[in-house]
């Protein structure tokens, strides 16, 4: 639906859609829009962030679980083709 900039204008042009509204009629309730306040507290409270914290690799240790995941099918693959040929 398109509304006109200015009450009592109809917009020109290949979609003339508001010329029987009134402005004020889009459905505004707060229900619907999902603006809504939450009740619930979703922050984490602040914590000290200690030498452990500091010194673990935590970027490092994410690259290379992403890598592991991006890989395991062509690892589990090349695995399970060796197998056989062990037998032999």
């Amino acid at each position: 639906m398109v509304f006109p900039k200015k009450e009592g204008q109809a917009k020109k042009g290949l979609v003339n859609d508001a010329t029987d509204l009134k402005v004020g009629s889009q459905n505004t309730d707060a229900k619907l829009l999902g603006t809504q306040p939450f009740s619930i507290n979703l922050r984490e409270k602040a914590v000290k962030i200690t030498k452990a914290m500091r010194d673990e690799k935590v970027y490092q240790k994410l690259r290379i679980e992403r890598v592991n995941k991006y890989y395991k099918g062509k690892r589990d693959k090349k695995a399970k083709d060796a197998e056989p040929e062990k037998e032999k």
